[in-house]
């Protein structure tokens, strides 16, 4: 994604490269994520000719609804049921009370929480820096060097988030039949070092 202010022509644009396991580029994908995504095929041996440039991707027309306009997709993504509040790891981002209170059309009290979020991030910060405070760890992710490029770093997944929900489902005294089938997706094996964030807690905590 390019880096623009929030009033820049530049806006939603997106770029990047698809490779092959010897990092050899075959295609450059282009566009604005909220309006349409080309690839441009570079070499031979695929659907289209070196040189063609193929719309992969377009912006549903009509499909978006609410007072946030959101599309079937997003608000199935971001929503929350019953299932849900008792199988997610109290780190899980759509367990913010800010996220959550914005989403039901409350955008002040959002604001408020969000505040709060933030001041408790920063004060924690502090601590950390006069060595009050243990350094912040990433429960589910570490940096690690990009395998394209290994001057890059970026976030690599380290398992333990998906064991967590499963550990949640076996404990439930009553599960239903959707709990269970949430917890049981894309299971994966790993250790989880370090600590996270509790959303639910972590803004009043004193």
């Amino acid at each position: 994604m390019e880096k623009c202010g929030f009033l820049d022509k530049n806006r939603h644009i997106i770029h990047g490269q698809i490779r092959d396991k010897t990092n050899a580029v075959h295609m450059e994908m282009s566009g604005k994520w909220t309006r349409t995504v080309s690839l441009k095929y570079l070499t031979a041996g695929h659907s289209k000719p070196p040189g063609t440039v193929a719309a992969v991707w377009s912006r549903p027309k009509g499909n978006a609804c609410g007072k946030w306009k959101l599309t079937p997709f997003v608000s199935k993504l971001i929503e929350i049921t019953p299932a849900h509040e008792r199988l997610l790891p109290t780190t899980d981002s759509r367990l913010r009370p800010d996220r959550r209170l914005l989403a039901a059309g409350h955008p002040r009290r959002a604001g408020d929480q969000k505040t709060l979020i933030e001041n408790r991030q920063r004060k924690d910060q502090k601590e950390r820096d006069k060595g009050a405070m243990p350094q912040y760890v990433p429960k589910w992710f570490q940096q690690a060097p990009c395998p394209h490029d290994p001057a890059i770093k970026h976030w690599q997944y380290i398992g333990g988030y998906w064991e967590e929900r499963q550990r949640r489902a076996d404990t439930l005294d009553d599960p239903d039949t959707l709990a269970q089938q949430m917890a049981s997706t894309l299971l994966i094996g790993g250790h989880v070092p370090g600590s996270a964030c509790d959303f639910r807690t972590y803004a009043n905590r004193h």
